[in-house]
């Protein structure tokens, strides 16, 4: 029950910062059909997960409870694969499908190499 309580936490807090987040860069991006906010918010999900692990991994050995907290409550509810689909989608069927196929390779080019980035710059700190 403990892990559940944590996992939810860490979860509340991901899924108030996504709103935030994701609001704030869309509200900047007014007037474009691109999802802008979806976009930033899950490769700034996938820095954060590879900066984190990259430095716990190397440096300390978190317990259960750190990563239900951090990487299963915060970060699962921080980035959204189905937000990303669901908008992908729509580019797709609205009739801007270079806009759909675009954000799936932007989605996947920006998220890989943010977390090989903060993998990278987490095991060096």
């Amino acid at each position: 029950m403990n892990n559940i309580l944590i996992i939810g936490i860490g979860g509340f807090l991901g899924a108030v910062a996504r709103y935030l987040l994701g609001g704030t860069v869309q509200n900047f991006a007014r007037g474009s059909s691109f999802p802008w906010g979806t976009l930033i918010v899950n490769v700034a999900g996938c820095f954060l997960f590879g900066a984190l692990s990259g430095f716990l991994g190397s440096r300390v050995q978190a317990d259960h409870a750190v990563n239900s907290l951090v990487f299963v409550g915060f970060l699962g509810a921080f980035t959204t694969f189905s937000t990303f689909s669901n908008d992908t989608l729509t580019l797709l069927n609205s009739g801007t499908n270079w806009l759909g196929w675009a954000n799936m390779a932007l989605s996947l080019l920006a998220g890989f190499s943010a977390l090989l980035t903060g993998r990278w710059l987490g095991s060096t700190l």
